[in-house]
C-alpha cells in the first residue's frame, strides 16, 4: 500500500450532514479501493477523475455540499514539480578514456536553475557512482541508493514529468545534432511535440526511439505512468548555447505539459 499511496486528502465535513466532526483521509491507489471508514457514505476513490471533487464519489458528493466539503493536500508536492536525472554524470578525470557524459552534470544543473528561476519544483539527482562501477541507467541499479532514493520522490510527488540528462561526444553518429531525443518506442506525443519545438526554435535536432534498458525513464513511465523523456545534449556545445537550449525547452514545450497537469 505505501508504494501507491501517492495522494493523500482531508474531507472535514460536519455532524449534521450525518458524518463526524474531524478529518478522514482518503489514499490514491493505482486501483480503485474501498475507503477505511465507518461511513458508508465514504464509497470509493475514482483514480480516473480528474479534478479534486470528482475524486470524491458520487454518493459523497450527492450527500455533502460542494459549501461543506473542503479537500486539503497531504503532504503534496505541487503540480509544478520536474524530476532532473543525471545517471551518467560522475566522471572519473585520472583517465585518457570517455568514461562519463561529460556535459551532462552543467546541462541538467543548468535546467535545474532555469527551471527553479520560474518558480518550479526541481529535484535533482546527480550521478552518485561511476558509470563503469554501475550504470544507474539500467535495471540492474534499482537496488542502488541514488535509485531507491529517485523511487521515494517519484513515490511522494503526485505529479510530475521527468528528464534525463545525457550527453554524448561530438564523434558518435549522432554528432552532427545539439540535441538528441530518445523516446521509448512507439514514440509520445510529448516527445515529438519536444522534437517539434527545438526543429522550430532552430536547435539541430534528431529525434529517436530509445530502448526500454533506459530505465530511469521506463520506471517513470511503467510504475508512476508519468511523462519522461530522455535528452541528450553534445558535447561540442558552449555552456550559453547550452543555457539558450534550456531556456527553449522550457519557453516552448514544458510549460506547456505543465499547464496541462494542473
Amino acid at each position: 500500500m505505501e508504494n501507491s499511496d501517492r495522494y493523500s486528502f482531508y474531507i472535514f465535513y460536519p455532524k449534521e450532514t450525518g458524518g463526524q466532526d474531524g478529518i478522514i483521509s482518503l489514499h490514491y491507489l493505482k486501483d480503485n479501493i474501498k475507503i477505511n471508514s465507518n461511513v458508508d457514505t465514504l464509497n470509493y476513490f475514482n483514480k480516473n477523475e480528474q479534478s479534486d471533487l470528482n475524486f470524491i464519489s458520487t454518493k459523497i458528493r450527492n450527500f455533502i455540499s460542494k459549501e461543506q466539503i473542503k479537500i486539503l493536500n497531504k503532504n503534496k508536492q505541487t503540480l509544478n514539480s520536474i524530476i532532473i536525472t543525471s545517471p551518467h554524470s560522475l566522471c572519473f578525470r585520472n583517465s585518457f578514456d570517455r568514461n562519463c557524459d561529460e556535459i551532462s552534470n552543467f546541462a541538467s544543473s543548468s535546467l535545474s536553475k532555469f527551471l527553479k528561476k520560474n518558480n518550479l519544483k526541481v529535484f535533482e539527482f546527480q550521478a552518485n557512482e561511476y558509470r563503469f562501477v554501475l550504470d544507474l541507467n539500467r535495471m540492474e541499479s534499482r537496488s542502488s541508493l541514488y535509485r531507491q532514493n529517485l523511487t521515494k520522490t517519484m513515490n511522494k510527488i503526485n505529479n510530475f514529468i521527468l528528464l534525463d540528462i545525457h550527453s554524448f561526444p561530438p564523434d558518435s553518429e549522432w554528432g552532427n545534432s545539439e540535441i538528441t531525443i530518445l523516446d521509448n518506442i512507439p514514440g509520445t506525443d510529448y516527445g515529438k511535440h519536444l522534437f517539434d519545438s527545438l526543429i522550430s526554435s532552430n536547435v539541430d535536432t534528431l529525434y529517436l526511439f530509445g530502448g526500454d534498458s533506459n530505465d530511469i525513464v521506463t520506471e517513470a513511465r511503467t510504475n508512476f505512468k508519468m511523462k519522461a523523456i530522455l535528452i541528450e545534449f553534445n558535447e561540442r556545445l558552449q555552456e550559453s548555447r547550452i543555457n539558450e537550449i534550456n531556456r527553449i525547452i522550457y519557453e516552448n514545450w514544458l510549460k506547456i505539459y505543465l499547464k496541462l497537469m494542473e
